[in-house]
């Protein structure tokens, strides 16, 4: 593949407004150019940045001693640098050697946060709603990604306590997973108990609730634990928690057979459902919403040109899970998916997409996973239709700090519409001169006759663009 070319070079686009992040009352306050955000957070925690980095391939870690990492229960915080007037969304966890007042960063955040060595940092808990129990979502509100949750829950937290946010976050506790979706997405029903949820089964398989790709630490050491007293082919209830069976011992440790706790490739269908049982019944399930802070300043965007592009072409959206590319991708401005996607997106190889994620967006081409094989030495065991594999630099400047992260993928109908018209070249001259073969009394009626008749003429030769939609 040849190097990027001036052309191809990958702009961000942040659709958020000015933002800035201050403490005032003992409150961690967001404002912005129209409105203000103060209850956004809970508990607070003042630490000091420790001299050093947190090393890893996940971005947003920070290290925290053991008693401050059990205020937050494995939950997301944001982290907040009073002096600099940033703030970003991290994952706490357990290191041992860090006192209780310190906290230790990755280089990325410190980028992120302008922070320096013993800078102080508060790290704030969400007021958030926590979810135990997922159902299978109604048909009617598959196709749109939506989430059902109770309706008293969606009165006091997304209407209320978070009106103004267009966005919150949906994440997995057990293995940080998450997905965004948009306020107009979320639903009340009053038939649903607390803490209940209902979510489609692709949203279900990319949070990690059908079988998780991987186990953490904490989910391997539940399951593998042994009660005494424990026998036959049932978890039971031992001490007031549930402990696996010998039997289902056995059968977590052939689906998960790796010293890092990763799923076995092919496994078969009943054997899936029985480890997803035993994982669901011991480890339970913890899903948490969340606003996200950004969403509260987004910038209205109106463009006339992407409004016609979008018309003339037709816009088309994918959610997709983001994962490593191939191996020779990294360093390039190009993301891969299958060719299933790429039908369903409506475009071709090189033909250019929109990645969003939050409040950051890019531009960049697209190529094909041509072979599994390849995409499983970059990647854990998951099927290549759920994901989009997305180069290091540019899971960065998404804001990307892990993979497994939900991004919305557009086709870039601007692109498509410009590649249209030069291959229309041909249609538009035969407009032109049909026009004063017609009508030769006046250049005035034959001109206005060709304006008229041209964006006609472009709008038919698009159809079969707009047709590769699914």
């Amino acid at each position: 593949m040849k190097g990027n070319t001036k052309e191809d070079c990958v702009k961000v686009t942040d659709i958020t407004g000015a933002m800035s992040v201050r403490v005032d009352g003992g409150k961690v306050v967001l404002s912005g150019e129209k409105c203000e955000v103060r209850d956004m957070f809970g508990d607070i925690v003042s630490l000091i940045c420790c001299d050093g980095e947190l090393k890893g391939t996940v971005l947003d870690l920070v290290g925290v001693s053991e008693e401050v990492y059990d205020k937050f229960c494995g939950s997301k915080a944001y982290m907040v640098n009073p002096q600099s007037g940033k703030g970003i969304n991290v994952k706490p966890v357990a290191k041992k050697g860090v006192a209780e007042g310190n906290v230790v960063a990755s280089a990325y955040l410190k980028e992120c946060l302008s922070l320096k060595p013993n800078e102080k940092v508060l790290l704030c808990a969400y007021n958030d709603i926590v979810f135990t129990e997922v159902k299978s979502q109604n048909i009617d509100n598959i196709r749109e990604d939506r989430l059902v949750m109770p309706l008293s829950d969606y009165e006091r937290f997304i209407k209320s306590a978070n009106g103004g946010c267009q966005l919150f976050e949906l994440y997995n506790v057990h293995n940080q997973s998450s997905l965004i979706i948009k306020s107009s997405h979320i639903y009340g029903d009053k038939s649903l108990g607390a803490g209940t949820l209902k979510i489609n089964k692709k949203q279900r398989t990319m949070l990690g609730l059908e079988l998780p790709l991987r186990l953490s630490k904490s989910q391997w050491k539940k399951l593998t634990c042994t009660g005494d007293g424990v026998s036959g082919n049932k978890s039971e209830s031992v001490g007031g928690k549930k402990v696996c069976s010998p039997e289902d011992i056995e059968i977590i440790k052939s689906v998960y057979p790796t010293a890092d706790h990763v799923r076995e490739r092919d496994v078969p269908f009943d054997v899936k459902r029985r480890a997803a049982d035993i994982i669901e019944s011991v480890c339970g399930v913890e899903l948490r919403l969340i606003p996200v802070p950004e969403a509260y300043f987004r910038k209205k965007q109106r463009h006339f040109l992407k409004w016609l592009a979008d018309k003339y072409v037709g816009k088309s959206t994918l959610s997709l899970l983001v994962q490593r590319p191939l191996e020779n991708d990294e360093g390039q401005n190009v993301v891969r998916m299958t060719k299933s996607n790429m039908n369903l997106l409506g475009i071709d190889e090189m033909d250019k997409v929109i990645l969003q994620h939050k409040n950051k967006r890019i531009r960049c081409r697209v190529l094909e996973f041509e072979d599994k094989e390849d995409f499983y030495r970059t990647n854990l065991p998951l099927f290549p239709g759920f994901a989009v594999g997305v180069p290091t630099h540019l899971r960065k400047l998404l804001g990307i700090t892990d993979v497994n992260t939900i991004v919305k993928i557009d086709r870039d109908t601007g692109f498509i519409f410009r590649k249209s018209i030069n291959n229309q070249i041909l249609p538009v001259l035969l407009t032109l001169v049909s026009a004063n073969l017609f009508i030769d009394k006046s250049v005035w009626i034959s001109a206005a006759l060709s304006v008229v008749a041209i964006p006609f003429v472009v709008y038919f030769n698009l159809s079969s663009k707009r047709n590769m939609r699914a």
